[in-house]
This record gives C-alpha cells, sequence and structure tokens, in this order.
C-alpha cells in the first residue's frame, strides 16, 4: 500500500530537485574532479617540501589552507552524494556542561574584560 504524499512533500521534493539539479550536470562534476586533481598536485608538492625551512606563521597558514580545502573538497563530495554535513555544530550550549567551575570562572572573567574594553572609548 502505497502512503498518499501530502502536499508539503511534494513541494520540499520540488524545492530539493531545483537546488540539487547542479550537481548532475557534467559541468559541475567536471569542476569537482578538476578541483581534486589541482588538491592532489598541491597536497604531493607539500608533502615532498621542508616545512622547517619555512617560517612557522608560513608553515601553519599552508597546512590551515590545505586541511581547510581537504574539508571543504570532502564536504562537497558528501553533499552531491546526498549525505548530511559530517561536521559537528558544537556550539557554546555544548561545551558549557563540560567546563569545570575554575574554568566556568575564568571563562566569565574574559567575557567581564571584554565587555569592559568594548565600553570604554579608545583614542
Amino acid at each position: 500500500m502505497k502512503q498518499d504524499r501530502s502536499y508539503g512533500d511534494r513541494v520540499i521534493d520540488k524545492a530539493m530537485e531545483e537546488a540539487t539539479h547542479w550537481m548532475e550536470s557534467g559541468e559541475a562534476k567536471a569542476a569537482v574532479n578538476s578541483a581534486i586533481k589541482a588538491l592532489n598536485a598541491v597536497s604531493a608538492h607539500l608533502a615532498a617540501c621542508d616545512f622547517s625551512a619555512l617560517k612557522p606563521d608560513v608553515a601553519a597558514k599552508t597546512a590551515t589552507h590545505l586541511a581547510k580545502a581537504i574539508d571543504e573538497t570532502a564536504r562537497l563530495i558528501e553533499l552531491t552524494q546526498g549525505r548530511p554535513d559530517s561536521r559537528q555544530n558544537t556550539g557554546l550550549s555544548e561545551l558549557l556542561p563540560l567546563l569545570t567551575n575554575e574554568q566556568f570562572e575564568t571563562l566569565f572573567g574574559w567575557v567581564e574584560e571584554a565587555k569592559k574594553r568594548s565600553s570604554t572609548p579608545q583614542s
């Protein structure tokens, strides 16, 4: 027995189809594949580099940009395959219960200091 689909279900399905149709185009797939090839080339080059010869801030920025590019590409691939975003959506409300009283007091002190600085006119 097939369940009747409501008007809302049909509207959502149509909206999802329109929002994701670009992922099925050959152009979109080619763009993702080109980006992956470029990322592979950059990764291979960086793997052969001697990071100890770089200034620490340059090495850190390079590694950060590479990690971000890898993460964004992996998330795009997941999206195109219909999977949800793999990132944790952790906010302050999830963090607060993990803090000790001392850590919470430190955090509260920082917040109070920031409020004072923002309310004091800078010259």
